[in-house]
């Protein structure tokens, strides 16, 4: 019987940590959605210790270190980088936009700062073996 209850507590300790352990941001369990960072709109806040970088797994967010908090994390704003189908994606394949920047490829007229204001994008270039417009973005505070 004693048995039995502490797997029923495991269990729901499991259970409550699926449902909000985590923070789908994070690229590490250490980093804490947060406002020390002066964020643009569109972006949110984040803290990390040194070892550490939100959004820097793969994941669909664009991020820029904004310094150290007082607690001796660093701090980062991020946006989303998921785009409506057909309008445009993160490529890696853009090689020649600043270090602090991001590039898009976009199909038609689309823009990336059309669908994520937190973004600042220069002129788009045409390519034409793709038939899509390259850009090169970066959060809106810290461009």
């Amino acid at each position: 019987m004693i048995f039995l209850r502490r797997l029923l507590v495991v269990v729901a300790c499991a259970a409550a940590c699926v449902a909000g352990c985590g923070n789908p941001l994070s690229a590490h369990d250490s980093c804490d959605q947060n406002s020390a960072p002066q964020c643009g709109a569109g972006a949110t806040g984040w803290s990390c210790p040194s070892d550490a970088t939100p959004g820097s797994n793969g994941s669909d967010y664009i991020c820029t270190s904004e310094g150290t908090a007082p607690t001796g994390e660093f701090t980062y704003c991020c946006a989303s980088a998921v785009f409506p189908a057909g309008t445009c994606e993160e490529s890696t394949l853009i090689t020649n936009c600043p270090s602090a920047q991001t590039g898009f490829a976009c199909t038609g007229s689309n823009t990336p700062d059309q669908t994520d204001p937190a973004l600042s994008c220069a002129a788009g270039l045409p390519d034409p073996s793709t038939g899509t417009t390259l850009f090169c973005c970066c959060l809106s505070s810290s461009c």
